[in-house]
């Protein structure tokens, strides 16, 4: 009993440290660690070989694995984009192609080949990311399979018939779009012919030609029928400034008898003083003679005295009627003849006057008639060359078009599959020195963890005892 009590009182005292606050020390020193290792070394050791020996027996037992790839290109074709570039769309979404082989095809592609009987016994064939992007213009996706070598033909069958179920699905996606492509080639061909057809031509240019000929002929219509009015008011213009220089010269003429008159006038008036200082001078002769003895040579000095008094009396009364009755009614004649010439070189005046102003008013308004019609026929010359234009445009556009259904025809990419169950060149997983390397440390840390479960075993036996 006391022996008992006394290998109790021992052992945590040996074993448990007590501190000196009479507390139990939580502290683990490296040097009773380094013995408890040193005096289960040789659990650590068969643990430890024990390790690596199943780690060499897995390395050279197991049956290496290689992983077979089959790369999927999807196929594509050109369409407009919203701002009317070309770009290159797939032709089925990345997203639904991805959907589809996970869900359908593969499922059933393994339906098929797998053996009567058995649940598993196909390698397994798994999808991997479009390697190329969702928003890829031809997405690539990436069949995956590990299998031995062994198995490698029947994971070429798998792979090669799910690439097969796309290919023929997608054949049948490619023939409706090759369809549809044709069917734009054959519409922008049409629509180019309609076009270039004579009647649509005629159709949209010859409304517009006709309306610049239309302008073109007013043009020169008003430009011949203002040369005509203009010759008729300039020759209706020399006829009165040749009327006006006739007035004026018959002016002159008036002027120049008026003159001859008045000079006419000065001379009769002359010659009416000088016959009457004549009659005077042979009535005072015929007074001498008269008084004189009378004799045959004065009676004959008086006759000739009396015929030349009345020559003179008859040469003055001569003269005073025309001074009196003749020159006034020639003076009146030029008066009234010279009033009539001013009131017809005044209506000459103003009728010249007016044709000028006419004249003028006449080339002022053709030069604003003729601008008007030059900026009608300028309008008429935009909105036909605009038509022509756009006309000319419209043909190019279809020409693109066709050019452009010829491409997206042309340039269809079908769907494609490359390097299908091509096999790794080194085997999937770890090598044999990896996995020996692994299985050492694996046996180290099972070895010191075993040396401290049997450690802890044996103490626990002791106490209990």
């Amino acid at each position: 009993m006391a022996s008992g009590n006394s290998r109790s009182s021992v052992a945590p005292r040996e074993h448990l440290p007590v501190p000196r606050g009479g507390g139990i020390d939580d502290e683990i020193s490296l040097l009773d660690l380094a013995l408890v290792l040193y005096r289960r070394r040789w659990v650590m050791v068969v643990i430890f070989l024990a390790a690596v020996a199943m780690a060499a027996t897995y390395a050279f037992v197991r049956t290496p694995a290689y992983t077979y790839t089959t790369v999927l290109e999807i196929g594509s074709y050109l369409r407009s984009g919203p701002g009317g570039e070309r770009v290159r769309v797939p032709v089925q979404p990345a997203a639904t192609v991805r959907s589809r082989i996970k869900r359908a095809i593969i499922p059933a592609v393994v339906a098929d080949q797998q053996p009567e009987g058995k649940d598993q016994g196909l390698p397994r064939v798994t999808l991997d990311k479009a390697a190329s992007g969702d928003d890829a213009a031809a997405p690539v996706f990436v069949l995956h399979s590990e299998a031995p070598a062994s198995e490698s033909s029947q994971v070429h069958a798998l792979q090669q018939a799910v690439a097969d179920r796309l290919l023929a699905d997608h054949r049948q996606r490619l023939e409706t779009i090759r369809t549809r492509e044709t069917l734009s080639v054959d519409r922008a061909k049409a629509k180019l012919a309609h076009l270039r057809s004579p009647t649509t031509r005629r159709a949209r240019l010859q409304p517009r030609e006709q309306a610049l000929a239309d302008a073109a002929r007013a043009i020169v219509k008003r430009a011949r029928d203002y040369r005509t009015e203009r010759l008729r008011r300039e020759h209706a213009i020399k006829n009165a400034e040749l009327k006006q220089q006739a007035l004026n010269d018959k002016h002159r003429l008036l002027l120049a008898r008026r003159s001859r008159l008045d000079e006419r006038e000065k001379l009769t008036r002359e010659q009416l003083g000088t016959a009457r200082a004549t009659l005077k001078r042979l009535s005072d002769n015929r007074m001498k003679a008269a008084g004189e003895t009378v004799s045959s040579s004065s009676a004959m000095v008086m006759l000739t005295i009396d015929s030349q008094i009345a020559r003179m009396r008859s040469r003055v009364d001569d003269l005073e009627t025309r001074l009196r009755v003749g020159l006034p009614d020639r003076r009146d004649e030029l008066a009234n003849a010279l009033e009539e010439n001013a009131r017809a070189r005044t209506r000459a005046a103003n009728t010249l006057a007016d044709l000028k102003r006419k004249h003028e008013q006449a080339a002022a308004e053709y030069q604003r008639q003729l601008a008007n019609l030059c900026e009608a026929m300028d309008k008429v010359q935009t909105a036909f060359l605009s038509e022509r234009q756009a006309y000319q445009e419209a043909i190019a556009d279809a020409r693109r078009a066709v050019r452009a259904a010829r491409n997206e025809a042309a340039t269809v990419v079908p769907t494609k599959s490359e390097f299908v169950a091509l096999r790794s060149a080194s085997a999937v997983g770890p090598g044999g020195a990896v996995i020996l390397a692994l299985g050492g440390v694996l046996g180290g840390m099972l070895s010191l963890f075993g040396a401290f479960v049997a450690e802890f075993v044996g103490r626990a036996r002791r106490y209990l005892r």
